[in-house]
């Protein structure tokens, strides 16, 4: 075998003709067919490097250890038609990174809940989150290549220590997580919200109850009516009858006639005491 051959990839099911998972008689069996033609000794078409590429293949394909190295370089034949989604692909980016926020959150609420047993295994995942095996795989594959979680030999999941520093220091909105999760307990994050007029006027009550004060429960405290006096009628707007006008007064040149007032003498009468 020519260093050449030996040195540069080659497949050696395409070599030999065959299929990758033909057995070791069908290996053999295309190998003899082959050096009868390149054999340079013997064969048809004799030529030395076609026969060091099919002796190589021979020697690989029929070590076991050898054959599973090579098909694990090689591997499979992969046919799918691969496109790109489109717009589909824009509008599903919010979705999956909530998927994984989804995921971040129930490993941190398992390990918060069971501090000593704070792994869970893919089937148990699978029951508490509406997602599919696909798309857990694509989170699980991002958040353990980041160091957010990590999974041991039995493929059980737990968040680590990197994962809860970086949920707490960007924690998601509730609503965003709520549609991807099954079998929560507690209250919907809108139904916590419509609440929370009420849980803040108890707590509020709570705290007086420890410094001392009345244990009554808190009554909004009835506003008096407010007295107005009555408020002046406003001016009349409406305009002034002008249809019928004042007639004017001439006036004259020629005095008015003077009245006389008679003037009467009164006799005065002086009274003395007798």
């Amino acid at each position: 075998m020519s260093s050449a051959a030996a040195g540069k990839f080659q497949d050696h099911y395409k070599i030999l003709g065959i299929d990758p998972k033909a057995s070791a008689d069908i290996v053999q069996l295309a190998f003899n067919a082959l050096a009868n033609v390149y054999n340079p000794a013997s064969g048809s078409e004799p030529s030395q490097e076609k026969m060091d590429e099919i002796n190589l293949a021979l020697e690989v394909l029929l070590d076991p250890s050898a054959r599973k190295m090579f098909d694990a370089v090689r591997g499979g034949e992969d046919e799918r038609e691969v496109i790109f989604s489109g717009m589909e692909f824009f509008n599903a980016l919010p979705d999956e990174r909530n998927r994984r926020l989804t995921m971040l959150c129930v490993l941190y609420d398992i390990r918060r809940q069971n501090p000593r047993v704070p792994v869970v295994t893919m089937r148990q995942f699978e029951k508490i989150v509406n997602m599919t095996e696909d798309q857990i795989q694509l989170c699980l594959w991002y958040l353990k290549h980041l160091g957010w979680i990590m999974v041991d030999d039995k493929s059980k999941m737990q968040v680590t220590a990197q994962g809860m520093d970086y949920l707490e220091a960007n924690p998601p909105d509730p609503r965003n997580i709520w549609p991807f999760l099954k079998n929560c307990g507690g209250p919907t994050p809108d139904e916590a919200q419509a609440n929370q007029p009420a849980n803040e006027l108890a707590a509020f009550s709570s705290a007086l109850q420890s410094f001392g004060a009345p244990t009554r429960p808190l009554e909004p405290t009835p506003i008096a009516p407010i007295l107005t006096a009555p408020t002046p009628a406003a001016p009349s707007l409406v305009a002034p009858n002008l249809s019928a006008p004042k007639p004017l007064e001439l006036k004259s040149d020629e005095p008015k006639p003077v009245k006389t007032i008679p003037l009467i003498r009164r006799t005065q009468v002086a009274i003395t005491e007798a």
